[in-house]
């Protein structure tokens, strides 16, 4: 092996740079970096020297601090959620997942008006290990469970610090809800995990993962320190408390996440006990997001959980869902469910990602990454709990704020096609319709308003839900809009910008008419009257568009008339008539509803 590296000339991070500069021909290498919404600066590359300062590339698995886990090797379990919905379509869900070699079979009991002796009892005697989720805070569950004493792993998810940040509150008076919160952290019944801390509820309501992390800790840090209070040894408390991640598609990002909060909360637990912090990790579910997901083209969907998915298991975690592909409008049937389940047989039986404990440990990237997310988390945990932790922050709006600030930079990047929603805001399918799908909405927790709050609550959305509202309604015109792109001039430069053009509208659900292109402005007028468009396009360079518009505008001034393009002379355009430009600097959210209404 030395000799083969030996046949490799070693650069230096300076040689990288010069030679990657020689490659952009004079342009600027800083517009390679990229700027996260947290304002951290992710290189295009790292070297060697990057990770120089980085104390935790020296930790190896199985060892404290834990960035590395706690593993022989990279197993997780695969765990497989349904709703639930009666008793015997619950038990027929568990043959349906264990037969496909689900690990782990979950069961989501909404308001939980469902829970009762009879229903957990007989699907406790059936299931291998069980996850029972409610949207709201349910003692009657953990009470149920614990009177029934299961042999086998149960997680339950009580939340009720993540869930007044949602909800405003609870159903029960507060300090019979904490009395509870104390039974829980001090459950001793085996093999139960009563309290679920849902920082994945924050990812899809918008926040960042130095946030995501940041969060995690201090809403620990209101349980550890409140079983302190009650004298509830830390053995307990860390046993019965476990966190539930959403995964989005920023793979390095993600993988980054994962390990990033196994060191943090080995740090965490240090404060605490040195010595049991040894012994201890952290106990990390996760669950593809929501907030990416789509309605149109929703088989893209899979696409994203299977990215999701790799990213959470390369980084470690413990259990992993993978929510079926139409889970946000629909409910799963067969196929979507086999499918989930299957994403993650792949990945271990063929990808072998359970074989080796942090593939990604030693890349520079990740290294850098890692670490990055390390320091500004724990900036971020500091701040909140100067603030007096995250129930004082939450009723300050500072949990709010700074969540809101970074979703809607996000959701504007989405709307100005920066973040691209394949099949919604980029490249849509243009036959594609919803004229006969009943969407489902599934509830989330920002659905359970249960008192009207002192503060600010964060709500869960997805980012493709105004493009799809305009899409939808756009389908309920009597007649489909057409978009017509009228093609002239320079072969390269129509070309680029009628697809640009024809992607633009099409996000919207118009019917988009294509051509090859015109060699003057009378066959364009004939192909214009027997297509009958509301909207014409004109699709060329900006140097040819003023002469050909001056010719043909008074015989169409009567449609909508679009430049596709900037034109620096937009005032020569603007006193023949035409006012409308779309480009790539273009809101194409607010422009499409601004063409809706003109058809109005």
């Amino acid at each position: 092996m030395d000799k083969l590296f030996s046949e490799f000339k070693s650069l230096t991070t300076n040689e990288w740079i010069e030679t990657i500069k020689k490659d952009l021909k004079g342009k600027d290498i800083e517009k390679l970096n990229r700027i996260t919404l947290d304002g951290l600066k992710i290189l295009p590359f790292y070297t060697k020297e990057n990770t120089e300062n980085i104390v935790t590339t020296d930790i190896l698995p199985q060892k404290f601090p834990f960035i590395r886990g706690n593993k022989k090797n990279n197993q997780w379990q695969i765990r497989h959620d349904f709703k639930f919905n009666n008793l015997d379509t619950a038990l027929k869900d568990i043959d349906f997942a264990k037969t496909r070699n689900a690990d782990i079979v979950g069961f989501d009991f909404g308001d939980g008006t469902k829970i009762n002796k009879n229903n957990i009892s007989a699907i406790l005697e059936k299931a291998n290990e069980l996850a029972f989720t409610t949207d709201i805070f349910s003692e009657k569950l953990f009470y149920i469970v614990k009177e029934l004493s299961p042999t086998k792993q149960m997680f339950l998810n009580n939340d009720p610090v993540s869930q007044k940040t949602f909800t405003g509150g609870f159903d029960i008076e507060e300090q019979k809800l904490w009395t509870i919160v104390a039974d829980m952290l001090s459950n001793d019944t085996q093999n139960i995990k009563p309290i679920g801390i849902n920082i994945k509820h924050f990812a899809n309501a918008g926040a960042t993962a130095v946030q995501q992390l940041a969060f995690g800790l201090a809403i620990a840090t209101e349980y550890f320190d409140f079983a302190t209070e009650m004298h509830i040894p830390l053995e307990k408390v860390a046993k019965n408390i476990y966190f539930n991640f959403a995964f989005g598609t920023e793979y390095f990002m993600e993988i980054s996440k994962v390990r990033a909060f196994r060191y943090l909360f080995a740090k965490f637990i240090e404060a605490y006990d040195k010595e049991f912090a040894k012994q201890h990790t952290a106990y990390i579910h996760g669950v593809t997001a929501r907030r990416n997901k789509t309605i149109y083209d929703a088989y893209v969907n899979m696409l994203r959980t299977t990215i999701e998915t790799h990213a959470a298991v390369v980084g470690g975690v413990d259990s992993f869902s993978v929510e079926p592909f139409d889970t946000v409008f629909a409910n799963a049937d067969d196929f979507s469910n086999r499918i989930a389940i299957n994403q993650q047989i792949v990945i271990k039986e063929e990808a072998f990602a359970d074989k080796v404990v942090d593939v990604a440990g030693g890349s520079y990237y990740v290294e850098n990454i890692t670490y990055k997310l390390i320091e500004e988390a724990w900036k971020l945990f500091l701040e909140i709990q100067g603030k007096g932790g995250f129930c004082d922050a939450l009723k300050q709006n500072y949990i709010y704020d700074i969540v809101k600030e970074v979703a809607e930079k996000e959701k504007q990047k989405v709307d100005t096609g920066k973040i691209t929603i394949l099949g919604t805001n980029k490249y849509p399918n243009r036959t594609e319709t919803l004229k006969n799908l009943t969407i489902n909405k599934p509830s989330e927790i920002s659905d359970y308003k249960l008192q009207e709050p002192q503060f600010k609550t964060l709500k869960i959305s997805r980012l493709s839900e105004d493009f799809e509202q305009i899409r939808m309604g756009v389908e309920k015109f009597e007649k489909q809009p057409k978009v017509f792109l009228l093609t002239f001039g320079n072969a390269s430069m129509r070309r680029a910008r009628a697809d640009f053009a024809g992607n633009f509208f099409a996000a919207a659900g118009f019917d988009i008419v294509d051509n090859l292109g015109f060699a003057d402005a009378e066959k364009a007028l004939e192909t214009i009257d027997e297509t009958n468009p509301e909207i014409i396009v004109l699709c060329s360079s900006d140097d040819e568009y003023l002469d050909f518009a001056t010719q043909i505008y008074d015989k169409i001034k009567n449609k909508i008339v679009v430049i596709a393009g900037s034109p620096k002379s937009k005032e020569d355009f603007e006193a023949l008539g035409i006012t409308n430009f779309i480009s790539v600097k273009s809101n194409i959210y607010t422009e499409l509803k601004n063409y809706i209404n003109l058809l109005k």
